[in-house]
């Protein structure tokens, strides 16, 4: 897998309570486990919200999402963050999940086949 020297492990920028805990850092490392059918998931939450988008990817709900489907932590959770680590946990998501800006926009769309 081309995504094993990647670390999963995404570290905050300020710590974040939740519950009587706090965290520094969050451990996306359930990614390893993702299937599509939990990337099918992600947009029925985003449909289930009422958002609707071609680039699925680029939202902090879908990005959410995913990490609380594979940090163990509810969305409620990463609805706390300050933008930059917002926007750190979207691009950690979407660097594991191969989506990274330009990279196969044509692919995603069936294009290049």
């Amino acid at each position: 897998m081309e995504n094993q020297n990647v670390s999963h492990v995404l570290k905050l920028s300020q710590p974040y309570t939740f519950r009587d805990q706090s965290y520094a850092e969050i451990n996306l490392s359930g990614m390893e486990n993702m299937t599509a059918a939990d990337m099918i998931a992600a947009e029925a939450y985003l449909i289930h919200e009422g958002l609707f988008t071609t680039e699925k990817e680029d939202t902090l709900e879908y990005s959410f999402f995913i990490a609380s489907r594979f940090s163990g932590l509810p969305m409620q959770f990463f609805m706390q963050f300050k933008p930059k680590d917002a926007a750190r946990l979207r691009a950690a998501v979407k660097e594991y999940m191969g989506s990274d800006a330009d990279e196969g926009s044509g692919e995603r769309h069936g294009k290049n086949k």
